[in-house]
């Protein structure tokens, strides 16, 4: 891990087309490791608490 940064978890209760977010992500990322994952919301609706990762 580089120093002062920190490793984070982002998450948005939004299509990715309409995502600031993922357009930024788009351009591309510098960085040694990413993960991504986008997840099509076949239970439940669009909000942040029907986001991954679910947390207990």
């Amino acid at each position: 891990m580089m120093a002062g940064v920190l490793p984070g978890v982002v998450k948005e209760p939004r299509l990715a087309p309409e995502s600031p977010i993922a357009g930024l992500m788009a351009q591309g990322v510098r960085s040694r490791i990413v993960v991504s994952h986008v997840r099509w919301a076949s239970h439940g609706s669009l909000s942040y608490v029907n986001t991954h990762p679910f947390v207990r």
